[in-house]
C-alpha cells in the first residue's frame, strides 16, 4: 500500500512537470515570434523615416554658438566692467583681491554661462593669485592703514623684540599683550597677540600660550598676518591645532572654509595649507574634487600657460580662445580693457560647459523645429569613439567656437503604424495569458509539493507515535503477565518494583497521548481549557517527586530548587505537569553522559519562573530557532525517540496561560528552558455608592 501511494506521488510531480514544460515552451515560441515581429516592425519604421537628422543637428550647432558668443559679449561689457576699479599700485592688496572676487561673483549670478574669472595686466596674472605673496612687514602694514596710535604699536612690538632678543621673553610677552590693546588695525593687534603666544611658550608657560592662541583665534582669525595667511589657518597647520575645539572653529570647519574660498590665498599657499590640514583630518584629495575655489585656481593656471595679449588685437572686443591643457580642454573668452600709463587689462573668463549641457542645449532642443529631439550634449571630440553610436544619432561640428567638441543629438524614433500596433498588442496579450498559465502551474506545482510534504510530515508523526506508544505498552504487557503468572515465586519487593514499573509507564503512556490529543484539539483549533489561580510551586514539587525515581532509575539525579512564599498565579494544573514533564524527558534523551538535572522555581519581576537545566550535548544557535514547530527533529537526535510535538505543545500552552518559554543553549554545553508565567494580580474591589455614604457617615 505504501509502494502504491510512493508511485501515485511520483506520478502525480512527473505530469505537473510535463505540463509546466508544455507551457513553457508554447510561451518561449509565442515570445520568439513577438521579438521577431518587433524588430522587422523596427526596420520598417527606420525604412520609412525621411527626416534628414544631420541637418536638424547642424542648425541646432549654429544656434547654440551664436547664442553663446551674444551671451559671452554680454558678460564682458566694458561698461560693466568699468566698475572694477582697477588700481595698478594695489593690485595684489588682500583687499582689492577680496572686491574683485565679490565683484565676479556678482557677475556670475547674472551671467551663468560664466565659470571663473581672470585678470591680466600686460601678461602678468594679477587674479586669481597663483605664486607665493611677498613677506610683509609691520611698518609696512601700519602705512597701508595709518592711525594715531600705530608709533606706539610699533615702538612696543620692537621693545618686545628686543627683550626677546636678550632673553627676556616673559616681558617680551607682556609688550607684545600691551602693543595689542592699543586701538590700531585688526592685522597689526593680531600679530602683536601670536607673537606674544610664542612668547609664553617659550618661557614654559603653557597654559597661557594657548590660552593666547584661543584669543588669537576667536578675535582675528580672519585677518592675515605678515605670510598673509590667516591667523586661524596659521594656528590650525601648527602643532596647536588641538585647542581648535566648539566654540572655535575646528580644523574639520577651517578645511571645508578653505574649501570655499573663505580667504584670498594664492594656489601656493593652497600647495602648503591643504596637504598638513588633510594629514590631520585623514582626508584624501576626494574633497578637493567638488571645490569651486580650487576649480578656479586650477583654470587659472591653465590659461597662464597658454595667455598671449596678442590675440586681443582690438580693445573692447571679446575674443574666444580654446586650447588643451594636461589632457582637458578648456573655452575662453576675454576682452582687453585700455588703461592709461600703464599696460592694458584683460579680464576673461571660462564658459561653464554643465550651465551649458543643464540649461542652454536643453532649452534650445525642445523649441522650434528641434522639438522630435530626445537629447542633446557636448561630447569631447578625442572621446567621441569610445562611446559608440545610437539609432537616430547624428555628430555636429561648431564652426568658430568650441573646436575640442562636438555637439552629439538623438532623435525620437518614428512611431509604428496602427497596423504594428495591433500586432504588438497582440503578441503581448498573448505572452501575458501564457505567463499567468505558467504562475498556476507553478502554484499547482507548489501546492502539490507543500501537500506532498504534509503527507510525509503528518506520516512520520504516525510512525514516531507508533513507536512511543510500543515501548510503554511492551513494558506494561511484560510486567502485567509476569505478575499474572506469579506462583508465589516473587517478593514482595520484587512486586513493588514491577508495580511501580506498571504505573510510571502508564504515566508516560498517559503523557504521549495527552500530546497528541492536545496536538490535534489545536488542529482543530478548539478552545483551551480552563486556568484557574494557584500555587504552581505544588504542580512542579509533584511533578518532581513522580519524575525522581524514573530518572534514579535511568541513572539521573533531579535536584528540586523551590522558591519560598511564592505568589499565586494563573495555571491549568495538568498542563503544567505535561509541559515540565516533557522538558524532564528530554533533558533525560539529550544528557548524554551527564547525570545531573536541575528543576528550580522562583519569582523574577512580575513572573514566575520555571527552569530545567541539564549539562547534555546542547543545541546550535541556528537549530534554536525551529525547536518550537511541530513536528520538528534536531537532526542526528532520531535514534533519541519522540515525535516532534513536545515542545511546540510547551510554546502553545505557554501562549494560552499568557506567558512565554524561553530557551538557552551551546552546543556541548546543555540547555536551559524557561517557563514565565506571570503573577496574578490582585482582584480590584468596586465600592458601591451606598457603601460609599456609609462609610462617609460612619467617619463623620
Amino acid at each position: 500500500m505504501a509502494l502504491l501511494r510512493k508511485n501515485n506521488r511520483s506520478l502525480r510531480l512527473k505530469a505537473v512537470r510535463l505540463y509546466l514544460l508544455a507551457v513553457l515552451c508554447a510561451t518561449l515560441v509565442l515570445l520568439g515570434f513577438s521579438v521577431v515581429s518587433l524588430y522587422e516592425q523596427r526596420l520598417r519604421t527606420k525604412e520609412l523615416s525621411t527626416r534628414t537628422l544631420d541637418d536638424a543637428g547642424e542648425q541646432l550647432a549654429r544656434e547654440l554658438e551664436h547664442r553663446v558668443a551674444l551671451l559671452a559679449e554680454d558678460c564682458l561689457d566694458p561698461h560693466a566692467l568699468g566698475m572694477l576699479r582697477y588700481d595698478p599700485d594695489r593690485s595684489e592688496a588682500l583687499e582689492q583681491l577680496a572686491r574683485y572676487r565679490e565683484y565676479f561673483h556678482r557677475r556670475r549670478e547674472l551671467h551663468p554661462i560664466a565659470v571663473g574669472f581672470f585678470i591680466f595686466q600686460g601678461t602678468r596674472l594679477v587674479f586669481p593669485r597663483l605664486d607665493l605673496p611677498p613677506e610683509e612687514t609691520p611698518e609696512a602694514m601700519a602705512a597701508a592703514r595709518p592711525a594715531p596710535q600705530n608709533a606706539a604699536f610699533l615702538r612696543l612690538l620692537a621693545e618686545g623684540e628686543q627683550l626677546e632678543t636678550r632673553g627676556d621673553r616673559y616681558r617680551a610677552a607682556q609688550a607684545f599683550r600691551q602693543a595689542e590693546a592699543l586701538p590700531v588695525g585688526p592685522r597689526l593687534r593680531g600679530t602683536a597677540l601670536y607673537r606674544a603666544a610664542w612668547a609664553l611658550r617659550r618661557t614654559g608657560r603653557e597654559r597661557e600660550a594657548r590660552e593666547a592662541l584661543r584669543l588669537l583665534v576667536r578675535r582675528y582669525g580672519d585677518e592675515y598676518d605678515l605670510s598673509q595667511r590667516p591667523f586661524a589657518l596659521a594656528v590650525a597647520t601648527s602643532e596647536d591645532a588641538p585647542i581648535l575645539e566648539p566654540p572655535l572653529p575646528t580644523v574639520h570647519d577651517l578645511y571645508h572654509d578653505l574649501l570655499e574660498g573663505r580667504w584670498e590665498l594664492s594656489a601656493a599657499q593652497l600647495e602648503r595649507i591643504l596637504p598638513n590640514l588633510e594629514s590631520r583630518l585623514g582626508a584624501g584629495e576626494t574633497y578637493r574634487t567638488d571645490s569651486f575655489f580650487l576649480s578656479g585656481m586650477k583654470t587659472a593656471a591653465a590659461i597662464r600657460a597658454h595667455f598671449s595679449p596678442e590675440r586681443l588685437e582690438q580693445p573692447n572686443r571679446t575674443y574666444p580662445q580654446a586650447f588643451h591643457h594636461q589632457d582637458t580642454p578648456y573655452q575662453v573668452f576675454m576682452t582687453r580693457l585700455p588703461q592709461p600709463g600703464g599696460d592694458d587689462l584683460t579680464v576673461g573668463f571660462f564658459l561653464s560647459f554643465r550651465w551649458l549641457e543643464r540649461g542652454l542645449i536643453p532649452s534650445y532642443a525642445r523649441q522650434g523645429d528641434f522639438g522630435s529631439l530626445r537629447s542633446a550634449e557636448l561630447v569631447d571630440s578625442q572621446q567621441l569613439a569610445s562611446l559608440g553610436r545610437e539609432e537616430g544619432e547624428t555628430i555636429a561640428s561648431f564652426q568658430n567656437l568650441l573646436p575640442y567638441w562636438k555637439l552629439r543629438v538623438l532623435a525620437d524614433p518614428v512611431p509604428p503604424a496602427p497596423e504594428a500596433r495591433r500586432e504588438i498588442w497582440f503578441m503581448t496579450l498573448s505572452a501575458v495569458m501564457f505567463g499567468l498559465i505558467l504562475a498556476l502551474g507553478l502554484f499547482l506545482l507548489i501546492q502539490v509539493s507543500w501537500d506532498i510534504r504534509s503527507f510525509q510530515l503528518r506520516s512520520d508523526f504516525v510512525s514516531g507515535v507508533s513507536h512511543e506508544f510500543k515501548t510503554p505498552l511492551s513494558l506494561i504487557r511484560l510486567y502485567s503477565e509476569t505478575l499474572a503468572g506469579d506462583n508465589g515465586e516473587f517478593s514482595p519487593e520484587d512486586r513493588k518494583n514491577y508495580l511501580s514499573i506498571i504505573a510510571r509507564e502508564s504515566a508516560r503512556l498517559t503523557r504521549l497521548i495527552n500530546n497528541v490529543l492536545d496536538f490535534s484539539r489545536r488542529e482543530k483549533n478548539l478552545p483551551p481549557p480552563a486556568i484557574p489561580e494557584g500555587q504552581l510551586e505544588d504542580t512542579v514539587a509533584q511533578v518532581a517527586q513522580d519524575f525522581s525515581d524514573y530518572l534514579f532509575m535511568k541513572g539521573f539525579e533531579l535536584r528540586l530548587s523551590i522558591q519560598p512564599s511564592l505568589p499565586p498565579v494563573r495555571h491549568n494544573p495538568e498542563q503544567v505537569y505535561q509541559m515540565v514533564g516533557n522538558l524532564l524527558d528530554n533533558a533525560r534523551k539529550y544528557s548524554g553522559s551527564a547525570r545531573l538535572i536541575r528543576l528550580n522555581t522562583w519569582r523574577e519581576g512580575d513572573e514566575v519562573v520555571v527552569e530545567v537545566q541539564d549539562n547534555g550535548i546542547g543545541i546550535s544557535a541556528e537549530e534554536k530557532k525551529r525547536i518550537f514547530d511541530p513536528f520538528y527533529r534536531v537532526p542526528g537526535t532520531a535514534e533519541k525517540g519522540g515525535c516532534g510535538l513536545g515542545l511546540y505543545l510547551v510554546a502553545q500552552v505557554m501562549k494560552d496561560h499568557g506567558g512565554k518559554v524561553e530557551a538557552e543553549s551551546e552546543v556541548g554545553q546543555g540547555s536551559r528552558f524557561r517557563l514565565r508565567f506571570p503573577v496574578a494580580k490582585a482582584p480590584k474591589t468596586r465600592i458601591t455608592a451606598i457603601e460609599a455614604r456609609l462609610k462617609r457617615g460612619l467617619e463623620s
